[in-house]
């Protein structure tokens, strides 16, 4: 028995484990493994058929079948490994590799294939494809739409718009043609200008017409030829719409620039170009850049618009063939990421001459886009400072880095400054001092050294300075006089200031500022005696106030008049000897030299500015005074000088006092750095003084101050003046040296000339070296001796004497990179080859010994020839013959690494590719060094990406059979070298130009037809011989236009506009060569002038409708009483109108419609009027002495006035009487109520139920309406859920207050009572007041058997009472209730979505102890 009941409970405990689980719905399914699956494949047809592997794993497919493999069981990514293995590295796809698509070829075939995982390429599942191969095709036809189209058939098309090709084949064993895939097929251009893409069958006509064929791949001899026609669109507009801002931050290391906007339809990140039409032909457009220095635009290889620099780029883009037709855009380029600051590593550095090293610049940000700087040298030739961008090859993403290097080329020392290409950013220019050793030596730097530094460094500061206007001579005098250049354009604006300046002051200047005026304009190589018309030096020895000015007057004005030595005429105030007497007057008894005659003051400064006039005159005979003069000064300066060969001026040492000085005894070829000369003081000198005054930018006055501009134009001449002394130059004020605007011009035209000779020499520079010669034997002996690169001339002479001597023989010479679609490297040229010469020492001659990489024997890359990835592009029959192994998207990601940045070599873009020659058009069995070039060879260098070479011979390695026709191109290759050799004279003719162009795209285009490449042969050969002459296709052009301006007609109407404007189109789109055959241009001229004239009389009857348009559209949209003149005054101007001029009238409808809206307007305002002056009555009425009587007069005035509508209330005149007379109202009954004593208390009672109302606002005419609610009502039901279940409610009512009907508010707050029963007397009891928002508790006292209690407003009333005493009609409450309370509520409802959590452990705990029971009997009874 106690085994049944301990079965029996552990069952009960069993049953309530179950029920527990259930009822808290425990997971116990999330811990099971997931069934793992086999991976399924299957092929799915195109029309939802399913096969699946048959037992021998084999799919059995036709070449007819449609349809993708599928599979399913593999979560990660796969590919379809079905492919046919030609050879190790060409492969043929029967499905496509990402989707499982079927590519059948027309054959039979059984293929070893699998499913593979796309990322690891391991197998996933191996299966056989079966392909039986279908009926033979027989024929094929070519559509476009629904249209066929062939050679006789022509496709016609509209101007450059592109149609899509389909081919539809026929079997042997059909007459029905059905559609077949085009990758069956291999489709090309025959001839003519335009384009097919064989993946999709696009193809358009560039030109006037093309011949497109396909050539079924499994059988060649079914094709298809077809040709399209093109109709001429001319172009009418173009529109470029760009982002507003770019950001500048992806650089191109590849072509050492950024990454620009390219074309593209993301109005975002692309610029794009629309056309009107869409369709128009010639959609060739020029771009030229009006900010050449902020963007340039690349069309090579898309680049797009590159910037160069931050700023607002424009650009004008116009038709190639009608410039009329052009837009202006613009864009703001912005760095993404500005360059704020920067910071050298150190201040110092020490390399040793030949070696470089790498420094650090410390940027911000440190992922400024532009890092770079522009460097600059206190002195030339010392060290070279490089910046390169670099990034990480593997990984692309990684950050971009600027690496900046020091080269040394020399032992010296120099300071380096760095301007930053960034300017936006406020950054400021670095500086470094850079030593550069030799044999661990470090150079000891000499005086000499150090003012040539300080003097770029006070030249770069004032470069900065303003330079374009009257006041800046000292600025342009230090910079000129320093050997340095200031732009022409800022030399031309301070010039005309100048003209300006003595126009208006010239006259009445001092000396002082005229002679600045001279000096300024005799460093520019100006003439001083003729500005504008204006003669300074004339003013200056004329001069009416030079004997009562100050000293500087006189020095200032021989300096100016010595500047050429010019001549003084013997009428002039002022002569030379005159002159010098003047300002030996104003030497003091101590040697120096004052300001002034009226008292014995002097000054360093002004002594040494004496010196300096006085110094050409020293040794003169002429001035016996001079020499002792200057004698004593020079004693007053050593007597005077500092421990640091400085001076005082006013017991202050400064720069500006020493640079006086040294300009001074610079200027008597007094060496200051000599000690015997007496300027030396501790090892110190004024050249070494003026350098303790440099500062980052410019010259101090003191060594303690900030750099100052009058200070630097000083120490910068004073240390040129010291320059020009030490290195035997002429005096700072000496300006014989300056070129005058004659000799400047003739002197940089033969400059110009040697410098284009080149630093190459080959037999091709022997007519620009003559033509350098020869310039240069026409100067005058003078200017010969201005030119400074005469020995470039000389050297040139020579190399080319001994190329000539050595020349056994020319070959034609190229270097091409076609396969890459990066054109030439090399155009053709005539390469001399002496003894011993072979194919490496020939490409070296045309490329530089520097660019050959590798062996003599084998040409591994060519430096330089590589313009990057982002420039490559593989022509079309490539991808085609190498089965689309080789794109341009493939070559791209197999990159160009293999033989470093810019080199162009094996392995760039392919596994097949590298250099190969072909002589004569063969390529020959040895190695280049092994080729023995002959006179008359056409050499070519070609760079290869395919088949080692396929790609170029059209025949695969160690075959004969061509895959793809290649033309002979040397003939046409060797004129075009011709064309080379004498290019300045051929090249400027347009026949020449057009046919070299031309013949250069064809042989680029690589699969150019042979007989395309022999008339261009022709065509070339014909211009060489008659350069300047039309050719063939001029001659063409120009026919085609004549034809055009024929189809005119002689009789010119309107409708004759369309074939002018085509003939002016077509003519626009000519030459200038071509324009000049047109024979019948005058027909075209006059035609347009009568059609002008028509459209003169059009134009005016136009016009005429226009201004009655503009009256009609002037009505407005919205009719008011007001648009009746509008509409009056349109009325009229068309009336006027002709007949011939109203039909052109295309708004007389608005016109029509807005005269019928006017008049019913005119009536309805008649209306208004009458309603309005009965308004006005009864304002009248109301009279002009207001009372309280008056107040129904008044309101009825207001209630008539507030009936009218908006239109009418506008009509009312005295409505200000009315408003006034409700104000003066307002007061009297203000004052009425002010003089009531005591409020009026009213009570209403409801007689059927007992309640009532008491209080203020309550009138007699108002009733209180009491309503009984329904038990099962919405608010009875959220009152009963207030109340807990020991409560009730009864007497439930909806009270209103009403007034003639209607339902009002309470206008204050009043007493409710409702009778409960003489029982609840001198209780309290709560009142529930229910609305639609909530729920109030109201207290009330008991009184009378009436519960009181003090409302704001009616709505739904309850009282509540003890359960117990409940009365027959009350409802017990529901809820959790706060009926003591003032809950507005339900708070404490349950809802039942609360978790027992209680039971839930309970529940867990009673699991636990019959799991527990159940373990202990199982182990008993093993037991």
């Amino acid at each position: 028995m106690k085994q049944k009941r301990n079965k029996m409970w552990k069952r009960m405990f069993s049953m309530f484990l179950v029920v527990a689980m259930l009822i808290t719905a425990l997971p116990v399914t999330a811990f099971a493994k997931p069934e793992e699956k086999a991976v399924r494949v299957w092929f799915e047809y195109a029309d939802g058929r399913i096969q699946e592997l048959d037992g021998s794993r084999t799919f059995h497919l036709t070449t007819e079948d449609k349809g993708n493999f599928k599979a399913e069981g593999y979560n990660g990514r796969v590919g379809w490994m079905v492919v046919e293995f030609v050879s190790k590295w060409n492969k043929v796809w029967w499905a496509e590799y990402n989707s499982g698509a079927f590519q059948p070829q027309n054959k039979n075939i059984e293929l070893k294939s699998w499913l593979e995982d796309a990322n690891t390429e391991s197998k996933l599942v191996e299966f056989t494809v079966d392909v039986k191969k279908a009926a033979s095709i027989v024929e094929v036809k070519a559509f476009s739409g629904n249209q066929e189209i062939s050679m006789d058939s022509p496709c016609q098309m509209n101007g450059s718009e592109a149609q899509t090709l389909t081919l539809k084949v026929r079997k042997d064993n059909s007459q029905e043609f059905e559609p077949l895939s085009l990758n069956n097929f291999n489709i090309e251009k025959v001839s003519g200008e335009g384009m097919i893409l064989p993946s999709n069958g696009t193809f358009r006509v560039d030109g006037k017409e093309a011949v497109f064929k396909a050539t079924l791949k499994s059988d060649p001899n079914v094709f298809v030829e077809f040709k399209a026609v093109a109709k001429d669109i001319a172009l009418q507009a173009i529109s470029v719409s760009v982002p507003k801002i770019w950001y500048i931050d992806s650089w191109n290391g590849l072509a050492d620039y950024y990454v620009g906007i390219q074309k593209g339809d993301n109005p975002d990140n692309n610029y794009k170009i629309s056309y009107t039409p869409s369709n128009a032909s010639d959609k060739e457009v020029v771009w030229e850049p009006l900010t050449e220095d902020i963007a340039t635009h690349m069309e090579a290889f898309d680049n797009g618009i590159i910037p160069k620099k931050a700023g607002v780029a424009k650009f004008k883009v116009s038709s190639k063939s009608n410039p009329e037709i052009s837009t202006e855009v613009s864009v703001e380029f912005r760095y993404k990421y500005p360059l704020t600051a920067a910071k050298v590593e150190k201040d110092k550095y020490t390399v040793e001459e030949g070696n470089s090293q790498e420094f650090s610049i410390q940027a911000t940000p440190k992922n400024a886009t532009e890092q770079r700087f522009h460097w600059s040298y206190s002195q030339d030739g010392i060290v070279e400072v490089k910046d390169s961008v670099s990034q990480d090859a593997v990984n692309v993403n990684t950050p971009k880095t600027t690496i900046h290097e020091i080269k040394a080329l020399k032992a010296g020392k120099v300071t380096v400054t760095g301007k930053p290409f960034d300017e936006t950013g406020s950054c400021k220019p670095v500086t470094f001092d850079v030593v550069v050793t030799k044999d661990g030596v470090e150079p000891q730097g000499d005086t000499l050294s150090i003012a040539k530094e300080d003097i770029a460094h006070g030249v770069k500061y004032l470069q900065g300075k303003s330079l374009e206007k009257y006041g800046n001579e000292w600025n342009i005098f230090s910079i000129l006089r320093s050997g340095a250049t200031i732009e022409q354009s800022k030399l031309d604006k301070y010039y005309e200031s100048v003209v300006q300046e003595l126009k208006k002051k010239g006259k009445t200047m001092r000396v002082t500022d005229l002679a600045r005026v001279a000096l300024a304009l005799e460093a520019m190589g100006k003439n001083p005696t003729d500005v504008g018309g204006f003669n300074v030096l004339e003013a200056i020895y004329n001069h009416e106030k030079m004997m009562t000015d100050s000293s500087n007057c006189p020095i200032f004005g021989l300096l100016a008049l010595d500047g050429r030595n010019y001549k003084i005429p013997e009428d002039a105030k002022w002569s030379r000897k005159d002159i010098v007497t003047q300002i030996l007057k104003f030497q003091k008894a101590s040697g120096a030299f004052g300001l002034s005659l009226d008292n014995d003051l002097a000054s360093i400064d002004m002594t040494g500015m004496a010196l300096q006039s006085l110094a050409p005159y020293y040794n003169d005979p002429a001035y016996p005074d001079v020499k002792p003069a200057v004698d004593k000064a020079l004693k007053h300066f050593k007597d005077n000088i500092t421990v640091n060969a400085g001076f005082l001026d006013f017991g202050s040492e400064n720069s500006c006092t020493t640079a006086q000085v040294l300009t001074a005894v610079s200027a008597l070829n007094i060496d200051p750095t000599v000690k015997e000369n007496g300027f030396v003081q501790n090892g110190n000198n004024m050249v070494s003084n003026l350098h303790t005054y440099k500062k980052d930018a410019g010259f101090a006055w003191q060594t303690a101050l900030q750099a100052q501009e009058m200070a630097t134009q000083q120490v910068t001449y004073g240390l040129i003046a010291y320059q020009r002394m030490a290195e035997g130059g002429t005096r700072l004020y000496d300006f014989t040296d300056v070129l005058d605007e004659t000799d400047q011009k003739a002197v940089k035209e033969v400059e110009e000339k040697i410098n284009a000779i080149g630093s190459k020499i080959t037999l091709n520079s022997k007519k620009s070296i003559q033509e350098a010669r020869a310039a240069y034997e026409k100067l005058s002996e003078a200017q010969k001796k201005l030119v400074s690169n005469l020995e470039t001339l000389t050297k040139a002479e020579e190399e080319l004497k001994k190329l000539e001597e050595a020349s056994k023989g020319t070959v034609t010479l190229t270097v091409e990179r076609f396969t890459i679609g990066q054109g030439y490297f090399v155009e053709p040229i005539k390469v001399p080859f002496e003894a011993g010469d072979n194919g490496a020492t020939l490409l070296k001659k045309a490329i530089g010994a520097e660019n050959f990489v590798g062996a003599d024997s084998y040409l591994e890359a060519i430096k330089g020839a590589d313009l990057g990835l982002d420039k490559v592009k593989i022509p079309e029959y490539i991808t085609e013959i190498s089965k689309n192994e080789v794109t341009t998207e493939a070559a791209k990601e197999y990159g160009n690494d293999s033989n470093g940045p810019e080199a162009l070599g094996q392995f760039d873009y392919s596994r097949y590719s590298g250099w190969m020659y072909f002589v004569n058009n063969k390529a020959p069995n040895v190695g280049i060094t092994s080729y023995q070039p002959k006179d008359g060879d056409v050499v070519r260098f070609q760079f290869t990406v395919y088949g080692y070479g396929t790609d170029l011979s059209g025949t695969t390695w160690g075959s004969t059979n061509p895959v793809v026709k290649i033309s002979n191109k040397d003939k046409l290759t060797k004129l075009m070298a011709e064309v080379n050799a004498d290019k300045d004279n051929l090249m400027v003719h347009e026949n020449v130009k057009n046919a070299y162009n031309a013949a250069s795209k064809a042989i680029s285009a690589m699969v150019t037809p042979q007989t395309e490449i022999d008339a261009l042969s022709k065509r070339l050969s014909e211009a060489m011989k008659n350069p300047g002459q039309p050719d063939v296709e001029d001659q063409k052009a120009a026919k085609e236009v004549e034809e055009k301006i024929k189809a005119i007609g002689t009789e010119i109407t309107l409708e004759s506009k369309k074939a002018i404007e085509e003939a002016r189109a077509a003519y626009e789109k000519l030459s200038e060569a071509q324009k000049k055959l047109v024979s019948n241009l005058e027909v075209l001229t006059k035609a347009e002038e009568e059609l002008k004239k028509l459209e003169g009389q059009q134009e005016a009857d136009q016009k005429a409708a226009k201004e009655v348009e503009e009256k009609i559209n002037a009505i407005g949209t919205e009719i008011t009483l007001e648009s009746k003149k509008a509409i009056e005054e349109a009325r009229a101007a068309y009336e006027k109108l002709s007949e011939a001029q109203k039909k052109l009238v295309s708004n007389l409808e608005v016109l029509t419609k807005a005269e019928e809206e006017l008049k019913k307007l005119e009536g309805q305002q008649e209306a208004d009027q009458k309603a309005a002056k009965e308004v006005e009555e009864k304002i009248n009425a109301i009279g002009t002495e207001i009372t309280l009587e008056s107040k129904k007069a008044i309101e009825e005035a207001r209630a008539a006035y507030e009936k009218l509508s908006e239109a009418q209330k506008k009509l009312v005149s005295n409505l200000e009487v009315l408003t006034k007379a409700e104000e003066e109202l307002k007061k009297l009954e203000g004052q009425q109520g002010q003089q009531e004593e005591k409020p009026i208390i009213v009570t209403l009672v409801n007689k059927k139920y007992g309640v009532s109302l008491k209080g203020e606002g309550l009138t007699e005419d108002m009733e209180l309406k009491v309503e009984p609610l329904n038990k099962d009502s919405k608010d009875v039901e959220r009152m009963r859920k207030e109340i807990t279940s020991k409560k009730s409610i009864f007497r439930l009512f909806n009270i209103k207050l009403m007034k003639d009907g209607k339902e009002i508010q309470l206008p204050k707050n009043a007493i409710l009572s409702i009778p409960v029963g003489e029982k609840y007397n001198g209780k309290e009891l709560v009142v529930l007041a229910c609305n639609d928002k909530e729920i109030k508790h109201l207290n009330g006292k008991v009184t009378d058997g009436m519960v009181s209690v003090e409302v704001a407003e009616l709505m739904n009333f309850g009282v509540v009472v003890d359960a117990v005493n409940s009365e027959k009609d009350a409802i017990v409450g529901s809820g959790s209730g706060n009926a003591g309370g003032s809950s507005s509520g339900n708070k404490g409802v349950k809802t039942g979505d609360q978790t027992p959590t209680e039971a839930l452990v309970l529940l867990a705990l009673l699991s636990g102890v019959a799991m527990m029971l159940t373990v202990g009997k199982r182990r008993r009874e093993q037991n």
